[in-house]
């Protein structure tokens, strides 16, 4: 049937009254199914009360329905927020996921379960060192070497199971991924030491005949090669790094030590071989026949390790070596001790890097908490789903984002604590020199005040001087008036102020000196 032409147009006029909602997420409906227009523009799709006074709602509600379509359901709210879009992480690349976390696990271990996989893999490596050590001895050779040659087959398989695994699992990351990122990952220089170790245990268990793992000399030779496996727990490379580091940095302190250490080497041998090389001991040998036994000498006797071989026989070879030998000891070992304190300080620098690391995410957190928190009511106009929370709701976000931005402020707080007293000691010295510049600052800006407040005093002095010479001026009409009426005025009282430049302090002296007065301008 037709509706009523005076409701029409007055849905009409309200539709067009009514803002405008976002329905993107709603599927396209029929008129007669998309009330959305009404209910004050608060675009929440549901119908109108049955109490309704409206005539215009009531004539479309009570239409029949042209299509047999249902009404639409809002989806459900997120249970994560409020604020966005729930978004649906579809994870069809499983590979890609697996593979980064191979990656993770074995090239960038973190954890417990990573600490004890490559704990046990040094423990293997390890044992089968020790019992490459005891294939050695004669006592436990047998032994040794048919348990050693089980060990080394299942460390072969394992190293290269291992090696295709890592080789693998490095296609996750975009620089080594395709055939030429996996070339770039198979250069790099652990990778390459990887694989020589499998490499030479394959050649060392293919060569061996009848379970020995050391049947010719060439096999010993290659067998070096396997002790490269003790490289395979810091795959990183973290103590290389660190070592690097520390030398680095205290690069000149190590070249000047050695320098003069080495200085003291070369003299100290050649003196001692200067006065030792004539003599002869008891059996009649020469102990210093040469230079290079005065080297070794100094060598042993500077690194204080002291093997006895070579010995001054002379009471001036004694002396000189005495001499040297302190003085050159004492170069030698100052390297020990700049790397023991080089080690020290690099590793608080790095324990005081991760606790001002930690300060990172708890700021990101609060600043975020803190925008978030901080909503206008406006703001609910222009998210998509706030227009279906109620009032009590939005109170409610409101408090909730309230109460994570005062828990974030706390961490915040508690990760800006000072590491060590040492710390406290460089907040109080900033704090110190924060109030020593604030000082500075406070006391410049008085300065310039002063100064501002002396050039208006000058200012001031020089109108003043420029109305006394108006003063002077008609002092001198003045008297020069009087001069032809009296002649008590003295003479030199006229002279002076015909050179207009008395002040009136002056030419009131002057006034009084000759018993008279100002007269009034």
């Amino acid at each position: 049937m037709d509706a009523d032409p005076e409701a029409s147009r007055t849905t009409t006029s309200s539709s067009a009254l009514a803002p405008e909602p976002d329905r993107s997420h709603y599927s396209p409906v029929s008129l007669e199914q998309d009330p959305t227009a009404v209910n004050n523009g608060s675009g929440i799709p549901c119908c109108p009360p049955a109490d309704t006074k409206d005539r215009a709602l009531q004539t479309i509600h009570s239409q029949p329905s042209i299509t047999s379509v249902p009404p639409p359901v809002p989806p459900p709210l997120p249970r994560s927020s409020w604020l966005h879009h729930q978004k649906d992480f579809h994870s069809p690349y499983i590979k890609t996921s697996m593979q980064g976390d191979v990656y993770n696990f074995l090239e960038r271990p973190a954890g417990l379960k990573c600490f004890l996989y490559h704990f046990l893999v040094f423990l293997m490596v390890l044992v089968c060192l020790i019992f490459s050590v005891l294939s050695t001895i004669e006592q436990y050779a047998d032994f040794a070497t048919g348990t050693l040659f089980w060990m080394e087959i299942v460390l072969v398989l394992f190293f290269g199971s291992e090696y295709v695994v890592r080789l693998w699992s490095a296609g996750c990351r975009s620089k080594y991924a395709g055939i030429k990122g996996r070339l770039r990952f198979i250069r790099k220089p652990i990778s390459i030491i990887d694989l020589i170790v499998v490499i030479a245990s394959i050649i060392v268990l293919g060569v061996g005949s009848n379970g020995q793992v050391f049947a010719t000399s060439a096999i010993r030779g290659i067998r070096f090669l396997q002790i490269l496996r003790m490289l395979h727990v810091d795959r990183q490379g973290g103590t290389w790094r660190l070592l690097g580091s520390v030398v680095y940095i205290h690069r000149q302190e190590l070249i000047t030590t050695l320098y003069i250490g080495f200085l003291g080497l070369i003299f100290s041998s050649y003196f001692v071989y200067l006065a030792e090389k004539d003599a002869v001991d008891e059996e009649g040998k020469t102990g210093f026949s040469n230079y290079a036994d005065a080297l070794w000498w100094g060598v042993v006797t500077v690194t204080t390790i002291g093997y006895g071989d070579k010995i001054p026989q002379t009471w001036i070879g004694k002396a000189i070596a005495s001499c040297f030998s302190v003085f050159a000891i004492s170069f030698f070992a100052l390297p020990a001790g700049i790397l023991g304190s080089g080690f020290a300080l690099k590793v608080q620098q790095k324990q005081r890097q991760k606790h001002f690391n930690r300060q990172i995410p708890a700021a990101a957190c609060l600043i975020q908490v803190k925008f978030s928190s901080e909503w206008k009511h406006l703001s609910f106009k222009n998210l998509p789903l706030c227009h279906r929370l109620s009032h009590a709701q939005r109170s409610a976000v409101k408090v909730l984002r309230r109460m994570q931005y005062f828990v974030a402020r706390k961490k915040f707080q508690q990760a800006r604590k000072p590491y060590d007293v040492r710390d406290v000691i460089e907040q109080y010295s900033q704090g110190h020199l924060n109030m020593m510049v604030r000082i500075k600052e406070l006391q410049r800006s008085h300065n310039k005040k002063e100064e501002n407040k002396t050039y208006n005093l000058i200012l001031k002095q020089n109108r003043s001087t420029e109305i006394s010479s108006h003063i002077v001026l008609y002092h001198f009409v003045y008297w020069h008036s009087m001069a032809h009426i009296s002649c008590e005025v003295p003479s030199y009282t006229m002279k002076m102020c015909v050179s207009l430049q008395l002040s009136c302090t002056e030419l009131n002296r002057v006034m009084k000196t000759t018993g008279r007065e100002m007269p009034p301008l």
